[in-house]
């Protein structure tokens, strides 16, 4: 099974493998893990902002995105040590992008995260994830961040009443 992993920034990270870890899927998977750097217009037309800034700031993007696609790759391959497991840090437009090398690849599956924005902000923003699943030419499955309780909450739970991101990952076949 050939699994497209896209990653957005290191909060998706550990979710993301997790989810995949707990999944019953071959030890012979082949991965693809994914980062996508999009374009910054407002840096990119910022008054005062050399050619070389700008360069940088794309190159450090670049090198964050690498550092992502690292993480998942290392917990992918003490639970998979036979998968073959390839990392890719592209320059575009994340929607696009994702769907486009999931395609030329031959993905089976998408796996990446969401936000979990409301209306107003999807408006607004736009929101890869559901953009990805609309539009890709295989099963698509989205991880959701929650957020954190606070530590008074984390106080009074016990293990049995929390939840995790991969009981909350949404399908699409």
């Amino acid at each position: 099974m050939k699994i497209l992993v896209a990653v957005d920034d290191m909060s998706f990270a550990d979710a993301l493998s997790d989810f995949i870890i707990h999944c019953e899927l071959s030890k012979n998977s082949e991965f693809r893990i994914m980062h996508v750097v999009e374009p910054v217009f407002a840096a990119d037309f910022a008054v005062g902002f050399s050619a070389e800034q700008r360069e940088s700031l794309k190159e450090e993007r670049h090198r964050l995105g690498r550092c992502v696609v690292m993480h998942i790759d290392t917990q992918l391959q003490l639970k998979f040590p036979q998968a073959s497991i390839s990392e890719i840090v592209v320059d575009g437009f994340a929607k696009t992008a994702i769907i486009e090398n999931a395609a030329s690849w031959g993905a089976d599956l998408i796996v990446m995260g969401s936000h979990g924005r409301g209306s107003v902000e999807r408006l607004f923003l736009g929101s890869v994830s559901l953009s990805v699943l609309a539009q890709a030419p295989c099963s698509v499955a989205i991880v959701r961040l929650h957020k954190l309780p606070s530590k008074a909450k984390l106080a009074d739970d016990d293990e049995s009443t929390a939840t995790s991101d991969v009981q909350h990952a949404q399908f699409r076949s």
